[in-house]
């Protein structure tokens, strides 16, 4: 009988131990975590530029402000920063918790691109939280809720 009692009390503290690290895993962002303004991130001396923007509405389409064009489009074929807007979409195929998921954005026609174009802003291992980053190096870095300065 005791045996069996520390058997019963074992099954029970490893399952409490499964929940609680199961509850601790990082969750799948969703298109309502991604809805609102996301602004670049800067140093308070980086102001050399003008602050880029993304605004990601409900209905799946964006306005991007003041983004860099040599990190999402062409490097030198573009003013520095450019305005664009188009549809984007929320990309989370992994079924893995701890993936980087991505926002798919595609570009209506603008200057120069008359078909449009594609690009990425990828979303920290963690799900949804309050930042998206511009390619694998982290180049530029979107904060969301914050207004241009």
């Amino acid at each position: 009988m005791r045996n069996r009692l520390t058997e019963i009390r074992l099954i029970s503290v490893v399952w409490l131990l499964a929940l609680t690290l199961v509850s601790c895993l990082p969750s799948k962002p969703t298109e309502k975590d991604m809805v609102g303004l996301w602004t670049e991130h800067r140093t308070s001396n980086d102001h050399s530029s003008p602050c880029a923007s993304f605004e990601f509405f409900g209905d799946g389409t964006f306005e991007a402000k003041n983004i860099p064009s040599d990190r999402f489009v062409y490097e030198g074929y573009l003013p520095e920063r450019i305005n664009v807007h188009g549809i984007w979409k929320l990309d989370t195929s992994s079924n893995d918790p701890f993936a980087v998921h991505r926002i798919v954005l595609v570009f209506d026609p603008f200057k120069g691109f008359p078909l449009g174009m594609g690009s990425v802003l990828y979303i920290p291992v963690g799900g949804a939280g309050n930042s998206l980053y511009e390619g694998v190096d982290n180049s530029v870095l979107f904060w969301k809720g914050d207004k241009c300065d």
